[in-house]
C-alpha cells in the first residue's frame, strides 16, 4: 500500500490502509511537531489539548492523511476541501489506532514477548532486548510506549523484518492489559513484581493489581508464563515458571538489587527462547541501564542520584538502600583545615494515583525516608504529608511552596561530601534539577 500526498488521495483508500503495514520510510505520529512528509497523524485527546487542534499543521507539514473523530464538525467543516479530503473520520481515533496495529501485527510472523510489572518493565525489556539480539533480530517498544497509545504506535512504526518484538505492556486501571494482549498477543508473558503503585483504582490493593496484571497470561496464544517466585503468594498455579533475583551466577556492570532482579527476569526470557548462560556471559558488558533509573553524577564532590523517572514506596525503598555512603571531604576554613563528613539529603516530590491511600503513603514515604537521609526537602500538596512523616524520625524537613522553590533550595543545601536522592513521580519531571546543576 503506498499513500499519494496530493488532491486525488480520498478517504476509502485511507480506509483501506488501516488494514496495511505504512510504508518504509513513513510513521504514524500523535505529535503534529514530528509529523514529516508522508506520515500518518493520528488527532488524539490529552491531558493538556486535543489533537484535533493540530490536524491542520500535521497535514501542512506533510502528513498524508489524518484519522479524526467524526464527532469534529466544527473542525472538519472550517477544512478547505483539499484539507478535509486528506481526513478519514472515524467513531473513536483511538480505536482505529488500535485496530489498525492488530490488523498489521496479526500478518508479522513473530514471536512476541509481553513483560508487564508494577516495577522494572522498561529496564526488563531493554536487558532482555540486549540478551536476544546476539541470537536474533530485535525490535522492542521504544522508550516507555507502553500504553494504549504507545503499543499501537511501537507496532505501526516496527521495521519491516524482525523475528522476535519484546513490548512492554503498562496499565493503570483493570482491562487495560487485556486490551494490549488482544492487540499483540504473547507467546512469552512476564511479570516483574507487584507493587502499590496506581492504588487509586484498585481498592483492594495489592490482589487487585495482581489480576489486572495477570491479564498478560490471558491470550489463548500464550505458551510461556513467568511470574517472580514471591508472587506465588497470590495464586499457587503450577502452570507459572519462575525467577529468582537471588543467586545471579554472573558478575553484573552493576550491583543494585533492583537492577539484578530486572536482569533475572530477562534471563529467565533468554532461557525460555533457547539461549545459553554461556551464551548470555558474553553479551552483559552491552548491558546498560535506561536514563533516570538511580543514574549516578559526580558534580563538586556531591553524589546526585538521578532517579526521577517514577515513584513508588518500593521503588524508593530501593533506592534508599542502595544509596552510597556520603563522604568526608577536607577544606580550608580561616586558614585551617577542616573535615565535613557529607550527609544524605531526600529531595521527594509526590507520588501520584493515591486516592484515599494518598495521605497515609505519603507520610509513610516520609517515615521511610527518614530511615536513612538526613534532611529533607518535598513540594506540593502531598509534598507537606511526606515532610511530616519524615519529621516523625526526628529529623529536619523542609515543604517547599513550589517546585521552582524546591529546586532552588536544593541547590543551596547541598554541600560537597553529600549525597542527594531526587525522585518522584514522572509527572513532575524533577530531572529538570539537573538542568539547574549545569
Amino acid at each position: 500500500m503506498t499513500y499519494a500526498n496530493d488532491d486525488s488521495v480520498n478517504p476509502a483508500a485511507f480506509k483501506a490502509s488501516l488494514r496495511e503495514e505504512i510504508p518504509q520510510g513513513s510513521k504514524v505520529e500523535i505529535d503534529s511537531r514530528k509529523v514529516a512528509p508522508g506520515d500518518v497523524f493520528v488527532a488524539l485527546p490529552g491531558e493538556k489539548t486535543d489533537g484535533h487542534h493540530f490536524v491542520g499543521e500535521a497535514l501542512s507539514r506533510g502528513a498524508s492523511f489524518a484519522i479524526v473523530s467524526k464527532k469534529e464538525k466544527e473542525l472538519l467543516s472550517s477544512m478547505s476541501f483539499s484539507m478535509r479530503k486528506k481526513c478519514l473520520e472515524v467513531s473513536d481515533p483511538l480505536e482505529a489506532l488500535q485496530g489498525w496495529a492488530k490488523s498489521v501485527h496479526a500478518k508479522r510472523d513473530v514471536q512476541v514477548v509481553a513483560i508487564t510489572g508494577s516495577l522494572g518493565k522498561s529496564t526488563t525489556k531493554e536487558f532482555t532486548k540486549t540478551l536476544l539480539e546476539g541470537s536474533f533480530s530485535v525490535y522492542a517498544t521504544p522508550g516507555n510506549y507502553n500504553s494504549q497509545i504507545g503499543l499501537p504506535l511501537t507496532i505501526l512504526n516496527a521495521p519491516k523484518q524482525f523475528s522476535v518484538g519484546v513490548f512492554e505492556m503498562g496499565m493503570t486501571q483493570k482491562g487495560h492489559i487485556e486490551n494490549l494482549v488482544s492487540i499483540a498477543p504473547p507467546d512469552i508473558a512476564l511479570i516483574t513484581t507487584i507493587a502499590p503503585v496506581h492504588i487509586e483504582f484498585f481498592p483492594d490493593l495489592l490482589p487487585g493489581i495482581w489480576r489486572a496484571k495477570k491479564e498478560i497470561f490471558s491470550h489463548p496464544n500464550t505458551k510461556v508464563s513467568i511470574v517472580h517466585e514471591d508472587l506465588l503468594r497470590y495464586e499457587k498455579n503450577t502452570c507459572y515458571q519462575t525467577f529468582s533475583h537471588k543467586g545471579c551466577p554472573f558478575v553484573l556492570p552493576f550491583l543494585e538489587e533492583q537492577f539484578i532482579w530486572d536482569f533475572m527476569a530477562a534471563r529467565k526470557i533468554a532461557h525460555v527462547l533457547g539461549i545459553a548462560d554461556e551464551t548470555i556471559q558474553t553479551r552483559l558488558h552491552l548491558l546498560q541501564t535506561l536514563p533516570m533509573r538511580f543514574q549516578k553524577k559526580e558534580l563538586q564532590q556531591i553524589t546526585w542520584i538521578n532517579d526521577a523517572w517514577n515513584s513508588s514506596i518500593d521503588s524508593l525503598r530501593y533506592a534508599l538502600l542502595h544509596l552510597p555512603e556520603p563522604k568526608t571531604v577536607s577544606f580550608t576554613k580561616k586558614g585551617k583545615t577542616v573535615q565535613r563528613k557529607g550527609e544524605v539529603i531526600a529531595l521527594l516530590g509526590p507520588i501520584v494515583d493515591l486516592g484515599e491511600q494518598s495521605q497515609k503513603v505519603h507520610q509513610e514515604v516520609g517515615m521511610l525516608a527518614a530511615k536513612y537521609a538526613d534532611q529533607l526537602l518535598s513540594f506540593g500538596e502531598e509534598g507537606r504529608d511526606i515532610v511530616a512523616g519524615f519529621r516523625k524520625g526526628g529529623k529536619p524537613a523542609k515543604h517547599m511552596p513550589s517546585k521552582r522553590a524546591f529546586f532552588l533550595e536544593s541547590l543551596n543545601r547541598a554541600k560537597p561530601g553529600d549525597v542527594v536522592l531526587v525522585k518522584a513521580s514522572r509527572k513532575y519531571g524533577l530531572e529538570e534539577l539537573f538542568s539547574f546543576l549545569s
